[in-house]
């Protein structure tokens, strides 16, 4: 009996990884550059569209009321494929209305929240299913190898996705992606129906929260979560809208730096994976933080005379940063949180929410002043929207103060954490000459050896 029970948490263990994949391929229209074309075709304005970026984040809020739900319904994995079919229907709306090329921007944003409503109830119900199903001490490989095959899906969509917008003119392009994300979304709903859902011992949903806000540890995490959020955010459509309508970049180059991402994530997550597994998930949140700070940074400088280059060096950064952030935070709050997941996760995503929704207003503000205007420094002339990025590199910068105040279970400087990588790397290194020798003259060794057995 408990060897099928094993079984079953392989196999669903399993399956998930696989649904990550299919769910990435939905997931990626609501993203990025997909997001900003769609947003750009129905005719958003620079303040719509940071509204329109931040929705994803700012509906989180709602998971306040997802232990209620859990509470009620008392079987997550019904709640997690109810809300995902709810999340899916209306992107089948809106791939109506860009047949019919009907581009009331009103009705795009409606139609956008209402998805990402549903997802929210899909979001706190499964990370509360997963955190039963995946064993605490393998967590951070599974979301490791979750998120590596989940980048690989992200290469290739990414280019056909582009290839897409590029290839076909408006508003089929734009028809085909949806088209796409629809089937990919369905084959995730058909995955999650087959995974096991392990007991649950349910707590009242207002004892939870209250027992959560009680916790000093956790609303220290939550702060940080809140500051992160609102810096990311304040920046977050800019980057894409730049390339769009500055840089004049077509999809499919865009596309290809975004694909550049994903190849460098895939090494990244495994790597990160083990690193947080031994070492704690708040020092690899430091790592990557550190390291995509500076890209706000790196765009002040962007220019059709060197965009190239820089694109390049920021798609090689964001790889690495971008996949310890995602993988390290998700796992840093599965760390923090105590019992009571589900009451946990509503409110670390009720901080998102909040964090975001400011960010974005803040951002949307500013850009509406900034997006027409030039400033300059130190005799160099800049676009007013680089101000926003350089503001971003601050920002980022700033939050690593607070990140030091949270107190997870595990925690190694991070100077520590890479003195260690680089003495295990430069050890590898330093016995490869001697490992290649002995093998050569192994080589060399066997050769001699068949011709002496010839004669």
């Amino acid at each position: 009996m408990i060897g099928d029970q094993e079984r079953e948490h392989k196999r669903s263990i399993l399956l998930s990884i696989f649904e990550g994949g299919a769910y990435t391929g939905f997931f990626l229209i609501s993203q990025g550059f997909f997001l900003t074309s769609l947003a750009l075709y129905f005719r958003l304005s620079e303040l719509a569209l940071s509204i329109v970026f931040a929705i994803p984040s700012a509906v989180q809020l709602l998971q306040l009321f997802t232990p209620f739900v859990i509470d009620k319904v008392r079987s997550r994995k019904k709640i997690v494929i109810f809300s995902s079919i709810c999340s899916r229907l209306p992107w089948a709306i809106l791939l109506a209305l860009v047949l019919m090329k009907f581009r009331t921007p009103s009705l795009f944003i409606l139609l956008f929240a209402a998805s990402q409503v549903a997802l929210t109830f899909a979001g706190n119900a499964w990370n509360s299913w997963i955190k039963d199903l995946v064993p605490d001490e393998t967590r951070g490989r599974y979301f490791g190898i979750r998120n590596l095959f989940s980048g690989t899906i992200t290469i290739l969509l990414t280019y056909v996705y582009s290839q897409a917008l590029d290839g076909f003119p408006a508003p089929y392009n734009h028809a085909a992606i949806i088209t796409l994300a629809l089937i990919f979304g369905s084959v995730s709903i058909l995955l999650l129906s087959r995974q096991y859902e392990p007991p649950h011992k349910f707590f009242g949903a207002l004892a939870g929260l209250g027992a959560c806000l009680k916790d000093e540890r956790f609303r220290k995490f939550l702060l940080f979560t809140f500051v992160w959020n609102s810096c990311v955010y304040f920046s977050a459509p800019y980057f894409s809208l730049y390339q769009i309508e500055f840089l004049k970049l077509p999809y499919t180059r865009i596309g290809f730096y975004a694909i550049i991402i994903g190849v460098v994530s895939i090494p990244a997550y495994y790597f990160w994976g083990i690193l947080t597994d031994r070492f704690g998930a708040k020092t690899i949140t430091y790592m990557g933080i550190a390291t995509v700070a500076v890209l706000p940074g790196l765009w002040v400088f962007m220019a059709p005379s060197n965009m190239y280059r820089l694109l390049l060096v920021d798609a090689l950064i964001a790889g690495v940063g971008w996949a310890a952030i995602n993988l390290a935070l998700y796992s840093l709050a599965f760390e923090v949180a105590g019992f009571n997941s589900a009451a946990y996760f509503s409110l670390f995503y009720a901080s998102t929410s909040l964090g975001s929704m400011a960010g974005s207003v803040a951002g949307g503000m500013l850009g509406k002043v900034l997006i027409n205007s030039n400033f300059r420094i130190f005799g160099c002339e800049f676009e007013g929207i680089k101000f926003i990025f350089l503001l971003a590199f601050f920002m980022r910068l700033s939050v690593l103060y607070l990140l030091g105040k949270v107190e997870p279970v595990r925690y190694f400087k991070p100077r520590m954490v890479l003195g260690t990588v680089l003495t295990v790397v430069g050890r590898r290194l330093a016995t490869l000459p001697r490992d290649s020798a002995q093998y050569l003259s192994r080589r060399l060794l066997r050769r001699k050896e068949r011709k002496n057995s010839k004669r």
